[in-house]
């Protein structure tokens, strides 16, 4: 194991008080780009609620978007595309303050060329970024393109467990592991 449940929760609360530092009592919208963000959201959303943190009007929506090959790759197609829009984006985001909560942040293009411009064209009051975790050895754009609030640990390593699969499987092992393909 890479990073331990334990180690994990700590982020998250590391995370969860960043957002509360700069939304405190503000009504805020989290968009999860699932599936593995939606892990990430709900233990955001339990420090934010029931923790230690200052009460906010929390609301959650999600949108799904695909950027890894077709039967298994690790590394992105390039081609990153809007598959699941979030439900009824103009209502939901529109003039509010939203944070994009993504698991992990690669390469930084998918969310520079499709994430942020579709949250942007909703008409957001403002837009930032949490992220789970980090590649920032494997980043292509630059950190300010990001709207980047905060995030998790920087790894450099293919990651699943908490949200994060592979081919579908492992989102359930607890903390984050990474995966070694046998040769």
């Amino acid at each position: 194991m890479r990073i331990g449940p334990g180690r994990l929760h700590g982020h998250i609360q590391r995370i969860a008080n960043e957002v509360d530092n700069r939304y405190a009592g503000d009504d805020i919208t989290l968009l999860a780009i699932y599936w593995g963000a939606k892990w990430f959201r709900r233990k955001l959303v339990d420090e934010l609620r029931f923790g230690s943190i200052k009460p906010q009007i929390v609301r959650q929506d999600s949108m799904r978007v695909a950027s890894y090959v077709e039967g298994g790759g690790m590394e992105s197609n390039g081609q990153p595309q809007i598959i699941d829009y979030p439900n009824n984006p103009e209502q939901n985001i529109r003039r509010r303050k939203v944070i994009v909560v993504e698991d992990i942040i690669d390469t930084g293009l998918t969310m520079r060329d499709t994430v942020l411009p579709y949250v942007w064209s909703q008409g957001p009051e403002s837009v930032q970024v949490v992220a789970m975790l980090t590649k920032f050895d494997r980043l292509k754009v630059g950190k300010n393109d990001l709207c980047l609030l905060t995030s998790g640990p920087n790894i450099d390593f293919f990651a699943v467990g908490s949200g994060l699969d592979w081919l579908g499987h492992y989102r359930d092992l607890p903390g984050i592991q990474e995966v070694i393909l046998k040769k």
